[in-house]
């Protein structure tokens, strides 16, 4: 079968070649067709610099025959090739050049395209807030259009986009609606993509049903449409479950028919991530030797095309295969590798995003002084303008010409006023942009600052192992230390990253009953109140709009304070509420050891802390963010205490929002 679909595409090659080269006095519309579907066939080969070549050939045929729509079909197909190459910046130049080229055609069906594709391109490049503001443009014109085939494919771009940005039960609603839409217009690529990206998801957090479930669709549709880069993603995927699941077999079936596919299509990354799964596969047998081969060989490949989250995971898996084997000095080496390419990838990143944000704001402090200068000229003319009518109501002969020569200059301060109306709203969009950059920045600071703490964690733990017999009581307590302070700082991370993206939730409201997220709150944190022995009591609490995960992280971070900061054998909790006005006003009692009064407006900013560091761990954020989350719904948040006597957190929230 796979000999046929060789032979029947070689034919077709031959065939408009032949076309091509044996009618040099064709139209030019009609050559430009011809060049079309030959590169069309070079690129399903996946032989991209002559797709290339033969694309920009049919987009100059078509410009010059006039036809400015066949060329906007042409200049997609060669800035998808481009994309296809992993070429984002070209990609980017091209698509630009086609939303142009749909303005002046004024087709609002090819400008949503052009957005659609634009914003892939910043995706990948890592420009999140323009990636998100281009998607809106190209949402905002298929609603109005009611294209429903147009908005399956916004809806998995956008989802695209928040997936990269690991919001991931945004980014899975966007997919579903995705999928509702596509399955009713037969959308294969749609559905394949969105299928095999939730299942993607499950798999980083660990939720292996869902996400076989998700990748064995994926897989199905991939074979039934012979889409050999969703047969080789999706076995990859499926492979991922099986190993993790133990059925070695099954996973060595998938991780082989993704090799195999990928190597007929040179598509490295599923190459490279092929080899990686058949090591982790050998290492889980025992096969030390076949295991540390198949990494070495994912790890050329990764190299060769810059795949560096290849690299990552070949150093990480050939550290821990030595690690298993024994082989203490091999581990540590390739420790030592991953942690200086980690070094390498975040100072580079940092550097990026930074040189980013100063050029962005260096551009918007400009802009805020010439802002600056137009109102004092603004007020300058309404001050003129006063003037002049002032004197023309004293000049009765004079009134008209006064009024009239007011009326102008009232007309100019309009005009002017108007201009000025567009500069804030073209300011304050490139303030929500450099917020999201900024948003993205505190991200990924925090985010990647973990892989350097895990790397501490994991040599501190290497370096015990390995010299354990030789180690004294005193040393074994300086490990102690270093892993408590991995653990402090990783907390740490993991609040301040929480509370950067407080505000991405904000209009996500529900009608909540108060008593089932008390009950989540409560089954979050059961193992802490079976350890203190404490109990925890509430008054049936009331239904109010808002977010769940605000609430759930509200009410946990106040009922997790009030069982740490308690050195009562049987800690005790109450929670209550009344009606103030419009609000609901809520309270958490605690039996517990109390706060100092200079320290009870404290205590709400960041990274302040209650009792000593050595003996109430905490990163000293939990308060903060229950404070942010607060005064998003414009509630307040106070706190009544005696030092040895208990504490009361009292906070608002608005019954009706």
């Amino acid at each position: 079968m796979l000999g046929q679909v060789v032979a029947t595409r070689a034919g077709a090659a031959d065939s408009l070649l032949q076309l091509l080269e044996g009618n040099p006095h064709a139209s030019a519309e009609q050559r430009a067709a011809w060049s079309s579907r030959l590169g069309h066939v070079y690129a399903d080969r996946y032989q991209y610099d002559s797709a290339i070549a033969l694309y920009s050939q049919a987009l100059a045929g078509y410009r010059d025959a006039g036809n400015e729509e066949m060329a906007f079909d042409v200049l997609f197909d060669l800035g998808y090739t481009h994309y296809a190459m992993y070429e984002y910046s070209r990609a980017l130049e091209i698509y630009h050049e086609s939303l142009e080229l749909a303005e002046s055609l004024d087709n609002d069906s090819l400008r949503a395209v052009a957005y659609d594709w634009i914003s892939l391109q910043y995706l990948y490049s890592g420009a999140y807030g323009q990636a998100i503001t281009n998607q809106l443009a190209s949402i905002g014109i298929r609603e109005a259009r009611r294209d429903s085939a147009g908005l399956a494919e916004s809806f998995y771009s956008m989802g695209d986009i928040l997936s990269h940005q690991e919001k991931l039960a945004e980014s899975n609603a966007y997919f579903r609606r995705c999928i509702s839409l596509a399955s009713q217009f037969d959308q294969k690529s749609l559905l394949l993509g969105a299928y095999g990206t939730i299942g993607a998801a499950f798999i980083d957090q660990n939720q292996w049903d869902s996400a076989f479930w998700y990748n064995r669709v994926a897989l199905r549709i991939a074979q039934q449409n012979h889409m050999d880069y969703g047969i080789a993603f999706a076995n990859g995927a499926l492979g991922k479950c099986h190993l993790a699941k133990g059925n070695l077999d099954s996973a060595e079936i998938c991780y082989r028919q993704s090799l195999e596919v990928a190597l007929k299509m040179s598509e490295h990354s599923e190459i490279s991530h092929s080899l990686l799964g058949l090591g982790l596969l050998a290492q889980r047998k025992g096969d030390t030797q076949q295991a540390l081969l198949h990494f070495r060989e994912g790890l050329r490949v990764g190299k060769a095309y810059a795949l560096t989250d290849v690299e990552e995971e070949a150093y990480a898996n050939m550290a821990e295969t030595f690690h298993l084997a024994g082989m203490h000095d091999s581990a540590y080496a390739y420790q030592l590798k991953l942690l200086a390419l980690k070094d390498t990838l975040f100072a580079d990143r940092s550097k990026s995003m930074v040189s980013t944000l100063e050029a962005r704001y260096g551009i918007l402090r400009n802009e805020a002084n010439q802002q600056a200068l137009l109102i004092a000229k603004d007020r300058q003319i309404k001050a003129l303008t006063l003037l002049v009518s002032g004197v023309g109501a004293l000049l009765t002969l004079g009134f008209l010409w006064f009024s009239y020569h007011n009326y102008r200059n009232q007309r100019r301060l309009n005009a002017v006023l108007e201009s000025h109306n567009q500069t804030m709203e073209k300011q304050n969009e490139k303030l929500t942009l450099a917020n999201e950059d900024l948003k993205q920045f505190a991200y990924a600071a925090s985010h990647d600052l973990k892989q350097p703490l895990r790397t501490i964690g994991n040599f501190s733990t290497l370096i015990e192992r390995k010299f354990k017999p030789y180690i004294d009581e005193d040393t074994e307590d300086y490990f102690q230390y270093i892993q408590r302070a991995v653990r402090d700082m990783n907390s740490l991370l993991t609040n301040l990253l929480q509370y950067t993206q407080l505000e991405n939730k904000a209009e996500s409201f529900e009608e909540l009953d108060m008593n089932d997220v008390l009950a989540t709150v409560t089954n979050n944190l059961g193992k802490l109140i079976e350890e203190r022995k404490a109990n925890v009591m509430a008054e049936y609490l009331p239904r109010l709009m808002a977010n769940r995960e605000h609430m759930i992280q509200l009410f946990q971070n106040l009922v997790n304070n009030a069982l740490k900061f308690n050195d009562k054998p049987y800690p005790e909790v109450l929670i209550s509420y009344s009606v103030k006005g419009s609000s609901y006003c809520f309270s958490i009692h605690d039996n517990g050891i109390g706060i100092e009064p200079a320290y009870q407006e404290r205590i709400f900013g960041l990274f302040q802390r209650v009792g000593d560091k050595e003996e109430y761990e905490g990163s000293g954020m939990g308060l903060a963010i229950t404070k942010r989350i607060v005064r998003q719904y414009q509630g307040d948040i106070w706190v009544e205490s005696k030092p040895q006597c208990g504490s009361t957190f009292h906070f608002t929230l608005p019954i009706h929002t």
